[in-house]
């Protein structure tokens, strides 16, 4: 795959509401300030759909060794979130919701339980779907903190039976 980057990045600095907002938008009937700072507000989409493939979606650590494996593992996963996404929208249009107030999470537990049962009219998933309605989000700051800790254990590096022989002969090791 070859990567072309180009030898200059052009910048459009735009002051709003005391924050300055960098822009590649260079274009002054399209990147107008208002549009630059409702652009800014739906960012808050984008975190929690990161949120939804790495959490939800349990793509935040992968489980393939290989490169080739890794790339497959994260394109099903996007796979998926399309399809969950997709099946947002159609239950948005047939309940007549914004797909943005349906929940993601929802839908997948809802979708992986009409798998199991496939006797569920389809209808009726889709209306399941968009009863789970989340509430307006608008202005939302979180913080970029981990509130988890890490766990005080060290990984396993070798294999089990190995560690084991090694605890019976020489204790836990000391933290």
């Amino acid at each position: 795959m070859l990567i072309v980057q180009p030898e200059h990045v052009y910048q459009h600095q735009i002051k709003v509401s005391g924050k300055i907002l960098i822009t590649t938008m260079l274009c002054p009937k399209k990147s107008t300030v208002k549009t630059i700072k409702e652009l800014y507000k739906e960012r808050w989409h984008i975190e929690v759909d990161f949120r939804n493939i790495k959490i939800t979606l349990g793509l935040k650590e992968f489980k393939c060794k290989s490169p080739k494996m890794v790339i497959k593992e994260m394109w099903t996963c996007f796979l998926a979130y399309n399809i969950i996404r997709t099946l947002m929208l159609e239950s948005a249009l047939y309940c007549k919701v914004l797909p943005r107030q349906i929940s993601f999470k929802s839908t997948v537990q809802l979708y992986i339980n009409y798998l199991e049962k496939p006797r569920v009219e389809s209808r009726k998933l889709l209306k399941l779907i968009s009863e789970k309605v989340i509430g307006n989000r608008e202005g939302r700051i979180e913080p970029r903190l981990l509130k988890k800790r890490c766990n005080a254990y060290r990984l396993m590096m070798k294999l089990r039976a190995l560690c084991t022989e090694e605890v019976k002969k020489n204790g836990h090791p000391k933290m």
